[in-house]
C-alpha cells in the first residue's frame, strides 16, 4: 500500500510441500526478489524493510569481515546469486518436487517462484500433466530413477529435471492428446473425491493408450506399482479423509 511499485519485486513464493498432482496450492508466502542491478531507490518500502537486516546481508569481505552471507560480486540489497533462470518463474510451467513418493507433477500458468526443492519446464500444455502424473510414467520413474530412502513404507525418488526431460512422451499428433489434456483440467480444479478418482482412471487408461499398451500390459503396469491413488486425496484437502479411493 505504501509503495505500489513494490509488487514488482514482491513475488509470491511455493516450496515442495505446496506442489500437488495436477494443482498448486497456494500460501500467502512472497519472496522479495532483488536482482543483481535493481534499482533499489525505485522501491523505498523494499528497501526499509531490508535496511533492517542490513548486517546479516552484507557479503563477507575484507573490508566488512562480519558480513552474514557469502563474498560475491552483488550489493547487500541484492540476490547472492545471479539466477539467470528467473523467467521460467514468470512464464507458464510444469513444477515438480525434486524428491517424491508418487506423482506430483502440477501446471502454474500464474507467476510463481519456487524454492531450490522444485522444478521447473517451461510448458502451458494441461496434456504434459495428466502424462506426467499417469501409471505410466511413475512405472517408469519407479523403475529407472535413483531412490533416495524408504519413508511409510514408499520409496521416495530423486527427479532431476534434465531426467524427467528425457522421460518417453508419445507422439505429439497422437490423438490422445486432446481427451488427456481434457481430463487433466478437470483433475485440477476442486472435485468430490469419487469424481476425481473416477477422472483419474479414465486418465490413465487414454494414457496407456497412448502409449499402445494393451489391457493385460496396463494391469502389469498397475501392478507393479501398486497404487493406491492416496495421492489424490492429499491433492483436495477439502475432501472427507474417510472415503477411500479405489484402486485401478
Amino acid at each position: 500500500k505504501r509503495d505500489p511499485r513494490s509488487s514488482e519485486i514482491i513475488r509470491p513464493f511455493a516450496d515442495s510441500p505446496s506442489i500437488l498432482p495436477f494443482r498448486v496450492v497456494m500460501g500467502d508466502e512472497h519472496l522479495i526478489f532483488t536482482r543483481r542491478g535493481v534499482k533499489i531507490s525505485d522501491y523505498p518500502a523494499v528497501k526499509d524493510y531490508l535496511h533492517q537486516h542490513k548486517l546479516r546481508l552484507m557479503p563477507r569481505s575484507s573490508e566488512h569481515p562480519s558480513g552474514g552471507r557469502k563474498p560475491g560480486p552483488y550489493e547487500w540489497y541484492e540476490i547472492q546469486d545471479s539466477t539467470a533462470y528467473y523467467k521460467i518463474f514468470e512464464e507458464p510451467k510444469v513444477l515438480f518436487p525434486d524428491t517424491v513418493k508418487g506423482p506430483r507433477f502440477a501446471l502454474q500458468k500464474k507467476p510463481l517462484y519456487c524454492g531450490n526443492t522444485v522444478y521447473a519446464i517451461a510448458s502451458d500444455d494441461p496434456g504434459l500433466v495428466g502424462i506426467l502424473n499417469s501409471s505410466v510414467i511413475w512405472f517408469v520413474i519407479a523403475s529407472s530413477f535413483q531412490s533416495r530412502d524408504q519413508r511409510a513404507g514408499k520409496f521416495r525418488y530423486r527427479l532431476l529435471v534434465q531426467d524427467v526431460r528425457d522421460l518417453p512422451l508419445p507422439p505429439l499428433e497422437h490423438h490422445g492428446w486432446g481427451a488427456v489434456r481434457h481430463l487433466s483440467q478437470q483433475l485440477s480444479k476442486s472435485v468430490n473425491h469419487l469424481e476425481t478418482t473416477s477422472i483419474y482412471h479414465e486418465l490413465d487408461l487414454a494414457v496407456g493408450e497412448m502409449y499402445g499398451l494393451t489391457k493385460k500390459e496396463f494391469a502389469a503396469v498397475v501392478d507393479g506399482i501398486a497404487p493406491d491413488l492416496s495421492f489424490l486425496e492429499n491433492s483436495f484437502p477439502e475432501l472427507e479423509s474417510q472415503q477411500k479411493p479405489m484402486a485401478l
